[in-house]
């Protein structure tokens, strides 16, 4: 085989083995944010590349990639733990997470008028939610709706990464059924701002919205993560 057939061969062999890790990267992120990796849990390696069905490379890879989201953690000697959930880890995501999502929506252009009828359609199901898992489902796919509009796919790919990291709270922050009915009035009186062609109010409804999810959410912490 010639070196141009070598290149492609090894290229071709890379493909599957980082879609893997990306893939192992997803599921291990769904299980964090459901709470089935515990925060401050000690990660067997072994035992959860049986568990997904995956070599120790990709897993660890894919581990590597979660510590660098902040949601996983290593330590010479002792491996990789959970990293724990922190009221000092709310109080620096939320107010990232509602400044970009509120530049994003001032960036926006008309087009957001035409997200209305999902974003309306939405709001019905995650009033409807069943389980905390259905709600933060359709939360997520209501901010993106709602964001949908803005051009600046940089801001976008930035607002992604923190809600990586925000995501591991809504198990606390879903304790009980309450913040829905709140949360659900703050959306539609963001709508009703959209649809009025103002969207400087509408970001300002959005960040405040942030800010209030972030101040239920603190009371619902324990006292064990103050720190």
């Amino acid at each position: 085989m010639d070196a141009a057939g070598t290149g492609a061969a090894n290229e071709t062999a890379v493909i599957p083995r980082r879609t893997l890790r990306q893939d192992v990267g997803d599921r291990l992120r769904d299980r964090l944010v459901q709470g089935e990796l515990q925060a401050g849990q000690h990660i067997n390696e072994s035992t959860l590349s049986l568990e997904l069905g995956v070599s120790r490379t990709p897993l660890r890879e894919a581990l590597l990639l979660l510590e660098r989201d902040g949601l996983i953690r290593s330590e010479p000697a002792k491996g990789f733990t959970v990293s724990p959930l922190t009221s000092a880890e709310v109080l620096e995501v939320y107010p990232v997470m509602w400044t970009l999502e509120g530049l994003a929506l001032r960036l926006s252009n008309d087009a957001v008028l035409r997200a209305l009828p999902q974003l309306r359609a939405l709001l019905e199901r995650f009033e409807a939610a069943e389980t905390a898992t259905m709600a933060r489902d359709l939360d997520n796919a209501w901010h993106a709706t709602l964001l949908s509009a803005c051009p600046n796919r940089r801001l976008l790919d930035l607002i992604d990464g923190f809600k990586r990291i925000s995501q591991r709270y809504w198990v606390v922050f879903m304790r009980d059924n309450t913040p829905l009915a709140e949360s659900a009035a703050q959306h539609r009186e963001l709508m009703r701002t959209v649809a009025a062609g103002d969207l400087a109010a509408a970001a300002q409804l959005l960040e405040a919205h942030w800010e209030a999810g972030m101040i239920a959410l603190l009371e619902r912490m324990p006292a064990s993560a103050s720190s």
